[in-house]
């Protein structure tokens, strides 16, 4: 099957499989397949009781109600990947930006896609953003590789990012607590930064995701039109 194909199969998957359990689905979503990885970003996707909640400062209610949903799910997205990919998939991980009303699901497969395009391991920008993202977890890093996905996604792996203390409450089982706090800290110092000066982008979302298996955070950045403009993301 050819990789636009499974793109768009896949976005209208997702886009029913979340209506159905949510409620209400999101209004766009954009699937990229590359290499081992497929990213799909979600935009407008927010529940009415949701919104209620998100006005009374329950985030963290909503968060974890979510991800009870979500773990429900990836057993059923694991299985349609592979039918649509005949790939064997390994881990699936999602995130949430619910002040705009977005989330990434980031799904890892055992083998490389066919046909799909290869990862680009350098960018412009790359060093500058790997010492901003070092700043923003407290210069305490061992080591940070990134990847560009697709033209407007960049993947930033980053080992040695939790202290020691954060470890050893991960291992206690504290790791949404963990995770959460790590975003906030992170996120507030990214949203000083000014990426485009580096990327020549603007930055529309960061989410943030645990690889427990290598013990890294992911971060996910979803970038804005190149300043000649593209068109908008979305192939649902």
């Amino acid at each position: 099957m050819e990789i636009a194909t499974i793109e768009k199969e896949l976005g209208s998957f997702i886009g029913r499989l979340l209506r159905d359990n949510f409620g209400k689905g999101p209004e766009s979503i954009f699937v990229s397949v590359s290499e081992r990885l497929i990213s799909i970003y979600l935009r407008n996707f927010f529940q009415p009781m949701e919104r209620i909640l998100f006005d009374q400062g329950q985030e963290e209610l909503i968060a974890r109600m979510r991800n009870l949903m979500m773990n429900s799910l990836i057993p059923e997205i694991k299985t349609k990947i592979h039918f649509l990919t005949n790939n064997p998939i390994k881990s699936v991980y999602y995130d949430w930006n619910l002040s705009q009303k977005s989330g990434m699901i980031l799904i890892v497969s055992a083998n490389p896609f066919d046909h799909a395009a290869y990862l680009k391991p350098d960018f412009e920008g790359q060093e500058i953003l790997h010492r901003q993202m070092i700043a923003a977890n407290g210069n305490h890093s061992d080591q940070m590789e990134s990847l560009k996905l697709n033209d407007r996604t960049i993947l930033v792996m980053h080992s040695g990012a939790f202290t020691k203390v954060e470890q050893e409450l991960i291992h206690l089982g504290f790791d949404e607590l963990v995770l959460m706090a790590k975003k906030n800290v992170v996120k507030s110092f990214l949203e000083k930064v000014n990426f485009e000066s580096f990327l020549l982008r603007q930055v529309r979302d960061i989410f943030l995701l645990y690889n427990a298996e290598w013990e890294q955070i992911w971060f996910v950045f979803m970038l804005g039109p190149n300043k000649r403009g593209s068109e908008e993301l979305g192939n649902k």
